[in-house]
């Protein structure tokens, strides 16, 4: 877990390196450090942020953190799907037809959502990393995250794991606290 110090910021990291080999460690940023704002702002927003997020994608996300400020704490949808990406059933048709298969038992809201802040709506457009980008938001924090492609086979692990983590997410009946 990360943690925030007087002295700066300890990131816990995980990933691969380009020949498949697994590592894990931690990244201390120290508050005098340029990125300092940009890495307290992702700590501070960890739980609305992907569990898994490509190191590709952190430039889009430090000048988008860059507009809004260090210290602003986005709020995590209600819980639910989130998909953003191909917007008709004509797209989505074939092969992306075994994700909607799956979340028909769910709540499925499209991004962007009317309901949701300006400034979510534009994480979730920019941390998408397929045609269809998938969130699942549980309890204030999203549990998970995968994209699809149009026009490439979904594979069983996908929709296995995908089913794991959305199904009946957002459902009144099966959500505690909601009616």
């Amino acid at each position: 877990m990360s943690s925030l110090g007087s002295d700066g910021l300890a990131i816990r990291a995980t990933g691969y390196e380009v020949d498949g080999a697994h590592w894990t460690g931690l990244r201390h940023v120290p508050s005098g450090d340029a990125g300092f704002p940009f890495w307290r702002w992702f700590h501070l927003n960890r739980a609305v942020l992907p569990p898994i997020l490509d190191e590709r994608l952190v430039p889009a996300l430090v000048e988008f953190v860059s507009t809004l400020g260090p210290e602003t704490r986005l709020q995590a949808p209600l819980d639910g799907v989130y998909l953003c990406g191909v917007s008709s059933g004509r797209q989505a048709s074939g092969s992306l037809q075994p994700v909607f298969e799956v979340l028909k038992d769910s709540s499925v809201h499209w991004v962007p959502a009317p309901f949701l802040s300006p400034d979510l709506n534009q994480l979730l457009q920019i941390v998408s990393k397929g045609a269809l980008e998938v969130f699942v938001y549980r309890a204030g924090c999203c549990t998970f995250s995968t994209g699809f492609e149009v026009g490439e086979e979904v594979s069983t692990m996908a929709i296995r794991l995908l089913a794991k983590h959305a199904t009946a997410v957002g459902n009144p009946s099966e959500t505690p606290g909601q009616t």
